[in-house]
C-alpha cells in the first residue's frame, strides 16, 4: 500500500488523494495514522466515535455496509431495504447507476483501497467482493483464507515449530480437558476465549487449548516483498468481565526486549511470509514463562492491531519523520528506529453498569488528571446509553513507574 503523501507531520488531504477504506469493529487508531499518512479516510465501523469523525472524511455504520454489501453479493434488488439509509460510500446515489446488478462494489472509485483492522466474530467471507481492492495487500491468498489462518492452530502449530518457539496443546474434537481455554477461530480481543466447564464439548466453531501462564505480549511489525522490520513489543492488559474473562483492556510500550526474544519474532514472522507474501502491518501475539522464559505463540494478526498505535505514539513523540503504519512500507522499513523511546499506557474503560454517558464528561475530566500526555479516545460523539460490560472510552498517558501503582486502574467517570 503505497501512501500518496511524503510530508506525514501535517497531512492536508484533498479530493483528488487517495481514499482509505478502513474496516473493522472500531477503526479510529487506524484512521489516525492513515490520515497521518495522507490519505482521504472512509471509516467503517460500529462506533463512529468522537476521534474517528475528526480523523475520517466519511464514516458508515458497519451493520449498513455489510447488509448492502450482502445485496450486491447475492445480486438482490439494487435498492435494497432503503429504510436503513444507504451507506455513504455510495455517496447517496442508486446502489445500481447502469446494470440491475452491478452492486455496491462497481460504483468505488478505482483508486479506493480497502483495509480490514480488527477482528470479525463471523467470519470474513462477507467481504469477498471487496477482495479485488484488499488482496493487494495479501498477494495471491484470499482475504478469508490469510485471516482463517491467523488463528488456525495447526497452521500456527507448524509456524513456532520452525521457528524454534512453543506452541500450547490443542485440541479439535471432542471434550474440553480441565482447565483448558475454549477459543472460538475468528475470536478477537479475547471476546470468544473462555476457560471451558468440566463436562465441555468443543464446538465447531472452536478448538480446545492448554493453558500458558505468563505475561502476554503484542509485537508490532511491518513488511513488504518478503522483508520485515520489528517496530517494537507491548504487553497487552486483560480484564475480567462476566463470561469473558479475558478481554484486551489495552497495552503498554513499546518495552525494551531481549534479543533472543526478538530474533524469534523475527523468525515467526518470516515463517508466516513463506505462506502469505504480504504487505504491511502484521502483529504477532506470544507469551513468555516468566519461570522459564520460554516464548509460546498465541496467534499471528495480519493486519493493523490495537497496540499499534503506541508504537507510532513512541516514534513520534521526538523531531524525527512522522511514522505510520498504514503509509509507504519501504519508507516505514527503512527509518531508523530510535534508541530511548517513551513508553505510553493504553486503557480502555468499562461500564460497570448501564450508564448515560455524553462527550462533556471525558472534556471536564481532561484537566483534573495528572497524568502525563493524557488523552482520551474512542468518546462517544453524543449521549448514549452504555450497557454494562461494554469499553466506553479510552485512556492513553505516558507511563511513569513511581505512578504506575496508582494509577494503573481503570478509572470510572465523574
Amino acid at each position: 500500500m503505497q501512501t500518496p503523501q511524503v510530508d506525514r507531520r501535517a497531512p492536508k488531504p484533498t479530493a483528488d488523494r487517495s481514499t482509505l477504506v478502513l474496516i473493522g469493529p472500531s477503526v479510529r487508531a487506524a484512521a489516525e495514522s492513515a490520515r497521518a499518512a495522507g490519505y482521504l479516510v472512509h471509516a467503517i465501523d460500529f462506533y463512529g466515535d468522537r476521534e474517528t469523525l475528526a480523523a475520517s472524511h466519511r464514516w458508515t455504520n458497519l451493520e449498513d455496509f455489510r447488509r448492502q454489501l450482502r445485496l450486491s453479493k447475492n445480486g438482490s434488488d439494487s435498492g435494497g431495504d432503503r429504510s436503513s439509509g444507504e451507506p455513504e460510500l455510495c455517496e447517496n446515489r442508486p446502489l445500481c447507476e447502469n446494470r440491475p446488478n452491478d452492486g455496491l462494489v462497481k460504483l468505488l472509485p478505482v483508486a479506493t483501497s480497502f483495509c480490514v483492522v480488527g477482528g470479525f466474530a463471523d467470519g470474513y467471507d462477507w467481504l469477498e467482493p471487496l477482495e479485488p481492492q484488499i488482496s493487494s495487500a495479501y498477494g495471491s491468498a484470499a482475504l478469508a483464507e490469510v485471516f482463517a489462518a491467523s488463528t488456525d492452530p495447526i497452521l500456527l502449530s507448524a509456524i513456532a515449530a520452525e521457528a524454534g518457539v512453543e506452541f500450547p496443546n490443542f485440541r479439535q474434537q471432542g471434550r474440553v480437558p480441565h482447565r483448558w481455554l475454549l477459543k472460538k477461530r475468528t475470536s478477537s480481543g479475547g471476546l470468544g476465549v473462555s476457560v471451558a466447564a468440566d463436562d465441555g464439548r468443543i464446538a465447531e466453531d472452536s478448538f480446545a487449548q492448554q493453558r500458558v501462564c505468563g505475561p502476554v505480549f503484542g509485537a508490532t511489525l511491518v513488511t513488504e516483498g518478503g522483508r520485515v522490520s520489528l517496530l517494537g513489543v507491548c504487553r497487552l492488559l486483560k480484564k475480567r468481565l462476566t463470561g469473558r474473562p479475558f478481554v484486551f483492556a489495552g497495552a503498554i510500550g513499546p518495552l525494551k526486549i531481549a534479543k533472543d526474544v526478538s530474533d524469534a519474532v523475527i523468525r515467526l514472522a518470516d515463517c508466516w511470509l513463506r505462506r502469505f507474501r504480504m504487505t504491511g502491518p502484521l502483529n504477532i501475539d506470544f507469551i513468555i514463562d516468566p519461570r522459564t522464559g520460554r516464548i509460546w505463540l498465541l496467534e499471528i494478526n495480519p493486519r493493523y492491531s490495537a497496540t499499534m498505535e503506541l508504537i507510532e505514539r513512541a516514534e513520534n513523540d521526538g523531531d524525527g519523520p512522522m511514522l505510520s503504519l498504514l503509509g509507504d512500507p519501504a519508507l516505514v522499513l527503512g527509518q531508523q528506529r530510535s534508541s530511548e523511546r517513551p513508553v505510553f499506557v493504553k486503557r480502555t474503560l468499562f461500564a460497570r453498569h448501564d450508564q448515560s454517558i455524553s462527550a462533556e464528561q471525558f472534556e471536564a475530566d481532561v484537566g483534573s488528571t495528572k497524568l502525563k500526555d493524557f488523552c482520551w479516545k474512542d468518546t462517544p460523539a453524543q449521549s448514549a446509553m452504555i450497557p454494562a460490560g461494554a469499553p466506553i472510552a479510552t485512556m492513553i498517558y505516558r507511563f511513569e513507574a513511581d505512578r504506575w501503582k496508582r494509577d494503573h486502574r481503570v478509572r470510572t467517570l465523574p
